[in-house]
Order: structure tokens, then C-alpha cells, then sequence
């Protein structure tokens, strides 16, 4: 089975990504790094639009989908606001 992570996609994906969702801001959480014995970083994804992570994958997603396509989603939550966004800024 081929794998569809590679370097060529990952690119690809980065130019169809809203740059709403790029360069989030991300903390060193000195608490919890002294607590686990190691670097942790938090990344603070309440900052773009949607409130949520989800937005990169649904870009990518949406981006990819063929002109006249139809896409359903079945969620109201972060996914479905999500596709919802991507949608309507590829309009």
C-alpha cells in the first residue's frame, strides 16, 4: 500500500491552507515540561476562525475536491464548521 504522506504532498498541502491557519502561536508550558521531564509546547488554536485544528485538514480537503463536486458533512462541531469555512472562502 502506497502512503499518501510524503514531502510532494505535504508542500502541496501547505499552499492550499487558508494562511489563517498558518504560523500559530505556540508556548513552552514550563509547568507541565518540570511535571513530565521534558520540553512541552502548547499550541494555541483558539486564535483562527473556527476556534479549533481542524481548519488546515478541511482546507486541504476542500481544495483538492473536483469543480461541480458535492461534499456532505455530517457534523455541526469543529469539522463540519470547519468544511463550512473552507467552503464558503473557496467561492
Amino acid at each position: 500500500m502506497k502512503s499518501r504522506l510524503s514531502i510532494e504532498n505535504i508542500k502541496k498541502a501547505f499552499d492550499n491552507i487558508d494562511p489563517v491557519f498558518l504560523n500559530t502561536p505556540q508556548f513552552i508550558c514550563d509547568s507541565l515540561s518540570e511535571i513530565l521531564n521534558c520540553k512541552v509546547i502548547l499550541k494555541v488554536e483558539t486564535l483562527n476562525p473556527i476556534r479549533c485544528f481542524k481548519g488546515r485538514s478541511a482546507f486541504n480537503y476542500v481544495s483538492n475536491l473536483k469543480e461541480g463536486s458535492t461534499l456532505v458533512c455530517a457534523s455541526a462541531g469543529n469539522l463540519g464548521q470547519a468544511v463550512a469555512y473552507a467552503c464558503s472562502k473557496k467561492i
